[in-house]
């Protein structure tokens, strides 16, 4: 499902301030017919927990007459979380 314009300028500011030094850089692009992949990948200080994450997520977008009909992202959210000092725990038995 691709989000909404408003959907988006939210995220964006979210994650400004969130992570106000964010960099992206896109790794990898791949095109075939009329879907694009490209490999991005994230970098910045988060300001509450004040540490560096650095993540990759993987976006996938289908054009159709020059316009993006449909985007889905696949981010690294474990990487994500264990750069901000998350740790995963497994459930109990």
């Amino acid at each position: 499902d691709t989000p909404s314009a408003q959907a988006k300028a939210e995220m964006k500011e979210f994650m400004e301030e969130q992570f106000p030094d964010l960099t992206a850089r896109i790794i990898l692009t791949v095109a075939d017919g009329d879907m694009v992949v490209s490999l991005v990948e994230y970098r910045g200080n988060h300001t509450t927990y004040g540490r560096e994450a650095v993540w990759r997520e993987a976006l996938f977008t289908r054009f159709s007459e020059g316009l993006i009909v449909e985007s889905w992202p696949i981010i690294d959210e474990s990487s994500f979380m264990r750069h901000l000092g998350f740790q995963i725990v497994p459930p109990q038995r």
